[in-house]
């Protein structure tokens, strides 16, 4: 069973007629959102999906905005958090997710890659934080990530899915720029943090003999994957 219908959900479905899993893709997708009702709504339909818990595994996906200092004390943080608690409290048989920077075909324009090459294209100016960084993640590395711990997890535990790599956004832009050919019009602000997500070496490892994560030729495939016509 897959519960949502936005990118994520979407390309989980191969799991939608599996039994004794339950994906949980539904929510709040915007982190800068602040309609408390949209986050009082994810509860609820999450909470009601518990009920499942005595049959099938429930798989969450949460985010790894929850290690970045900047944004501990937003609503959005503090919603996943929540929303984890929920399923811990209530599952004995789960995986949770904790998720970067995911970048697929979307409509979503708040997505940190298609919010730049929108700017960029549209030669309308933006802020930039030079001392942020951001984790990109290609949806279906994601999703071969997500159903190789699917098939090994047993019982309940909390991963990370998540580049080894993080990308200050300055770099990102300029990668951008080459591939899009076009110069992006931006005001630098000196704010932001460099954060580290805390993949474990053994994850880390079999993650950088499978995918090569290094910015240029992971930006490439990205870019040329989603947004190039």
């Amino acid at each position: 069973m897959v519960v949502g219908n936005g990118m994520m959900a979407q390309r989980f479905l191969a799991f939608e007629n599996d039994e004794n899993l339950l994906i949980f893709a539904s929510g709040v997708s915007n982190s800068k959102e602040t309609n408390l009702e949209n986050f009082q709504r994810e509860n609820k339909k999450l909470f009601e999906a518990t009920s499942y818990c005595a049959t099938k595994k429930i798989v969450y996906f949460s985010t790894c905005s929850i290690y970045d200092p900047t944004e501990k004390d937003s609503l959005y943080v503090k919603h996943k958090l929540k929303c984890e608690q929920i399923i811990k409290e209530n599952c004995a048989n789960y995986l949770i997710c904790r998720v970067s920077n995911v970048v697929g075909k979307t409509d979503n324009p708040n997505t940190i890659i298609s919010y730049l090459v929108s700017k960029i294209i549209s030669g309308k100016p933006f802020q930039l934080w030079k001392k942020s960084v951001r984790n990109i993640i290609d949806i279906d590395d994601v999703y071969s990530l997500v159903s190789r711990k699917i098939q090994n997890v047993k019982g309940a535990e909390t991963c990370l899915i998540a580049n080894p790599f993080q990308y200050q956004v300055t770099e990102i832009v300029y990668k951008i720029e080459e591939i899009l050919g076009k110069k992006a019009i931006f005001e630098l602000i000196d704010k932001g943090s460099n954060f580290e997500i805390p993949i474990n070496i053994e994850d880390k490892l079999i993650l950088e003999k499978e995918i090569d994560f290094t910015i240029e030729p992971y930006l490439n495939k990205i870019l040329n994957k989603y947004f190039i016509k």
